[in-house]
């Protein structure tokens, strides 16, 4: 049998849970009207670069060199945080009514290099046989836009990229090229640093306080939600990524982008370890390491490695391969990805399993159906509005086998960057305050968390009630005879 402290959720009445549930929305709507209200999330800057192949007749191994300069009023900073250059071939030649024409090219950077303020031109990358890509672009009137480079940080006002495309024999075709260079406005970066520290301090606010309640009672009285929601707040903390600002004090390094995505991935595997737990430990008074924990352990663990793996050599590439995308060479990522689908195809299966175990077994029980239910309506309208604002952001791509990560920004406005964040951390804030204890949970530390006890105890409960009214009905016939 297994004590737990009993949990404030069971003293709420109807017209609190909606209460609770209303400031649930109400938080989130907030947040989203607060990032519609704010700044775009990127900047674009485009320039029209006409190309003269007659000076260099093109062949297919001689190199052909593009130079771009690109500097944007006021100058590019650290605030910028990323930087992506894109080209599009507007008059490749090809006439309207001619048909769809392919255009096959290895794309080599040949060297970046950045002004700083010292007024001074360093080079940051120098071509080398590893920057060469190929593409295949798509041509009728113009041809496909393709990324030419992304830079994972910014410490330079301007840049010149210079760059060649190579092995194609219908580069003659080509006489004009648009440019588009996009970064991270500085505005959304300000309210991007200013609302991860909000949710910092409350997060840890929350943390505390949670904490703070269960510390007259053992550890081991804690219900497996009580246990939970100390582990998932203090990765929170960890997820809001209070080491945020670093990437703007040491450009350049790989590891703060390693830490934030190493903080990220972990978090959101605990969610997805802790929804498996939940329903079933709620059917389970002993919860052995061996049989409860590791089987779920093992299969989260898989999506935690392929997501950290992927998310990892994302942003290694982005600091040290100007023209990687990995969107399009993704042939080492064949393995990971089918990986990934199996990992998450069986825990989706191992979850519903449980889902439908815990309701047929615990739904009509006095105090677990209450637990079930909670839990399961906000894991629903979780999932149902993160699902909802990925089809928003990415369409029918979201669907697409090569689907995987993009060099994009992950955020197209404010509202979607407040929405997930402002969704995550509310959930756990709204969590936090039902799974704390109750004010009468210390007198009642001996509250028993088993189903057979919980209806035993109802029962007496309303014998008590049927006595108290026998005796009430007694007295008043007492004093009638009396009269």
């Amino acid at each position: 049998m297994e004590t737990a402290v009993q949990m404030k959720m069971y003293t709420l009445t109807k017209r609190e849970f909606l209460i609770v549930f209303a400031a649930f929305f109400g938080c989130f709507f907030v947040t989203v009207i607060i990032g519609a209200a704010g700044p775009a999330v990127l900047g674009t800057d485009t320039q029209h670069l006409g190309v003269d192949w007659t000076r260099q007749p093109p062949n297919p191994i001689t190199p052909n060199k593009v130079t771009i300069h690109g500097k944007s009023t006021p100058g590019w900073s650290a605030f910028s945080q990323e930087l992506w250059l894109a080209c599009t071939i507007i008059n490749g030649g090809f006439r309207k009514g001619d048909g769809s024409h392919r255009l096959s090219f290895s794309l080599r950077v040949e060297q970046v290099e950045g002004l700083k303020e010292a007024g001074k031109w360093h080079t940051l990358f120098k071509g080398i046989k590893n920057y060469t890509h190929h593409r295949k672009l798509s041509c009728a009137e113009q041809c496909e836009q393709f990324m030419v480079l992304h830079l994972g940080y910014v410490d330079s006002q301007q840049y010149k990229v210079s760059f060649s495309l190579e092995h194609t024999s219908n580069l003659s075709l080509v006489t004009n090229m648009t440019f588009k260079w996009q970064y991270f406005n500085s505005q959304f970066t300000q309210l991007e640093i200013w609302f991860r520290f909000i949710f910092v301090i409350s997060t840890f606010v929350s943390a505390f306080l949670f904490m703070q309640s269960l510390q007259s009672f053992a550890v081991g009285d804690w219900s497996i939600e009580q246990k939970w929601m100390s582990i998932l707040l203090t990765l929170l903390v960890l997820y809001n990524d209070p080491l945020f600002m670093l990437r703007f004090l040491v450009v350049g390094n790989w590891f703060t982008r390693f830490v934030e995505v190493f903080f990220e991935a972990t978090f959101l595997c605990a969610l997805l370890l802790f929804w498996l737990c939940s329903y079933h430990g709620v059917r389970k008074l002993t919860r052995k390491f061996t049989t409860f924990y590791l089987p779920k352990l093992a299969i989260v663990s898989f999506v935690w490695l392929m997501a950290l793996t992927i998310r990892a050599w994302e942003e290694y590439n982005s600091v040290s391969d100007p023209s990687y995308q990995t969107q399009l060479d993704t042939s080492g990522f064949q393995g990971l990805r089918v990986t990934l689908y199996i990992s998450v195809g069986l825990y989706l299966l191992v979850l519903a399993y449980l889902f439908v175990r815990a309701f047929a077994e615990m739904n009509n029980l006095p105090y677990f159906g209450l637990r079930l239910k909670f839990l399961a309506s906000l894991m629903v309208i979780v999932l149902a509005v993160s699902v909802t604002i990925i089809l928003l952001r990415f369409g029918r791509a979201a669907i697409e086998p090569n689907f995987i990560s993009s060099q994009l920004p992950h955020y197209r406005n404010s509202s979607e960057f407040l929405a997930l964040t402002g969704l995550v951390n509310i959930y756990l804030y709204t969590m936090s305050y039902v799974y704390s204890p109750s004010k009468n949970a210390l007198r009642e530390s001996q509250f028993k968390d088993n189903p057979s006890t919980s209806m035993l105890n109802n029962y007496d409960d309303d014998l008590h009630f049927e006595d108290d009214d026998q005796e009430d009905v007694h007295l008043n016939l007492s004093k009638g005879e009396k009269t």
